[in-house]
């Protein structure tokens, strides 16, 4: 229930209960008036401004660039700290997932991803459009089941059940499982480099698959084209992811924006989105899926370091 629906039903209960008394019937007619003026209010305003339930708050409309309705990173400072989380380290500045939550009550779950923050014990939740679930809890504390995704309770599964996307979580897994050295998995640098070696691995694979295919004289024109393209684009890619892992293994602290391999993405859909309309043949269309895949896991590793070292995201 909103705040606006509370405060009407307390004054259609005042004015009820003013109408049994007849020498009441003027402050009756206050209170009925009050009750439109805010309605009225409300309707006039509300599309710009921070909404209430009860368990959080949160911004209905869609976060602009310094946050949500504007308020950006002062947000975190109203109703002790019970608001929408609007920093940009989290997910999409929180656009993407419909809205975030600074969650309080019995338990605090990881069902849709779990964020730390520095401001309160509690933190936030994101999940898409769980605002409309939240409308419909009619209580102050809000329990959310606990749902760990992973069987063993350690870092990198942990670190794997923050990606937002079940796709993302279920290749997130078996990469870290079959890297055999442990001692990377206890770190994000180290979960880092485990996906960049692993993709540069899979970019490798891809480029003796395009060089094979094109060398077969099998392709048509168009076919040949996109593949021409896509193999100097994932020869280009081999080469900056190279060179990323050469900056996590020797030059610790360096900005992790500012890793080659983040550039990576934007040139390799360059070889399918720029033939859009061409057949893609089932066995390049699966292979050029999972080099994505594992390209989203490296940018949502640097995110969570970006985010851990500015925030203390993870525990």
């Amino acid at each position: 229930m909103s705040s606006f629906e509370s405060l009407y039903k307390h004054i259609i209960l005042v004015a009820c209960f003013l109408t049994s008394h007849h020498s009441h019937r003027k402050t009756m007619a206050f209170y009925v008036g009050l009750l439109f003026f805010l309605v009225s209010s409300a309707a006039a305003t509300c599309d710009r401004c921070v909404h209430q339930s009860k368990t959080a708050y949160y911004y209905d409309d869609t976060p602009i660039q310094h946050g949500a309705c504007g308020y950006g990173s002062m947000a975190f400072e109203l109703s002790n700290g019970y608001v929408a989380g609007v920093v940009p380290s989290l997910y999409r500045q929180g656009a993407g997932c419909g809205a975030c939550f600074q969650m309080g009550g019995e338990h605090v779950g990881m069902a849709f991803g779990l964020w730390k923050s520095p401001k309160t014990s509690t933190p936030p939740l994101c999940h898409p459009f769980i605002n409309k679930e939240l409308l419909a809890v009619p209580v102050i504390k809000f329990v959310v089941a606990e749902v760990n995704r992973s069987t063993n309770n350690n870092f990198a599964h942990d670190t794997c059940n923050r990606f937002q996307f079940e796709q993302l979580y279920k290749l997130c897994i078996p990469e870290v499982d079959s890297e055999p050295r442990e001692d990377l998995k206890s770190n994000l640098t180290g979960i880092l480099i485990i996906f960049v070696n692993h993709t540069i691995s899979n970019f490798k694979d891809n480029v003796m698959f395009l060089q094979r295919e094109i060398k077969s004289g099998k392709l048509n024109g168009k076919t040949k084209e996109m593949y021409d393209t896509c193999l100097e684009n994932f020869e280009r890619g081999t080469t900056d992811l190279q060179q990323s892992m050469h900056v996590l293994l020797t030059e610790t602290g360096k900005d992790i924006y500012g890793l080659p391999a983040l550039s990576v993405a934007s040139y390799v859909t360059e070889c399918v989105d720029d033939f859009e309309g061409v057949p893609k043949p089932p066995e390049w269309q699966s292979r050029y899926n999972t080099s994505n895949k594992l390209l989203e896991l490296i940018l949502g590793t640097c995110n969570l370091m970006k985010c851990n070292r500015e925030l203390a995201c993870i525990p």
